[in-house]
């Protein structure tokens, strides 16, 4: 879903920000398993939508 769709808005900040790298972190016995899988996944999914050059 895109900022539009969510009826939000971006403005440019005020000043010049540094980019900042976002991870995403689990605990190693949550590798295989599928339901966090699924929800890691989303997340990615989400956040690259969510920041995607319009």
């Amino acid at each position: 879903m895109r900022r539009e769709q969510l009826g939000l808005a971006t403005l440019p900040p005020p000043l010049p920000l540094p980019e900042v790298p976002l991870y995403l972190l689990w605990h190693q016995r949550y590798d295989e398993d599928r339901t966090h899988v699924w929800l890691r996944d989303l997340a990615t999914e989400t956040v690259r939508a969510l920041f995607a050059p319009a």
